[in-house]
């Protein structure tokens, strides 16, 4: 029998908790936003924390909060170094980011923009831009790739109806 979760339903703390290597999650297929935790593109984000969490080990860089805390830094520091310093403001950091503001992530997405032509045409997530997820197993007590790059789903999302 094999488990299958959704984005982010599988995390490595929760198979930590359930026994690592030895979970009942060992062999579960997920999908997720970003690339595993062990890829290299994390490394940068690794450093911070090495430098400045120092032995704080309730930091963990394989988390998806830990991670989607890093995207949304890696976005704010790009939309305020576009900004002039004498002009940031809420309403400057929204504009740029409504009128189309591209970020690099280094890879961890794709470039991410959030204007209105942007988005992807899914029922009831009018602000859904990003489409590309990652497929990754439980071995030997890790989350690891099963395949390198990410997979384009916004055909299926964009055929989601929810139920009326």
């Amino acid at each position: 029998m094999r488990i299958a979760s959704i984005l982010g339903g599988v995390r490595q703390s929760l198979i930590d908790s359930t026994g690592g290597s030895s979970s009942p999650l060992e062999g579960t297929y997920a999908t997720g936003w970003y690339p595993a935790g062990d890829d290299a593109r994390w490394n940068p984000m690794k450093k911070v924390i090495n430098k400045y969490a120092f032995d704080d080990n309730r930091i963990d860089p394989a988390d998806p909060g830990t991670q989607t805390t890093w995207i949304g830094y890696t976005v704010l520091r790009s939309v305020l170094m576009s900004l002039h310093a004498d002009d940031i403001s809420a309403r400057t950091v929204r504009n740029a980011l409504d009128n189309g503001h591209a970020v690099n992530t280094g890879g961890l997405t794709p470039t991410l923009r959030w204007g209105y032509d942007d988005t992807l045409h899914v029922p009831n997530y009018s602000r859904i831009v990003n489409a590309d997820v990652t497929y990754q197993m439980v071995r030997d007590g890790r989350l690891v790739a099963v395949r390198k790059g990410f997979v384009n789903v916004s055909k299926i999302l964009e055929r989601y109806h929810p139920a009326d």
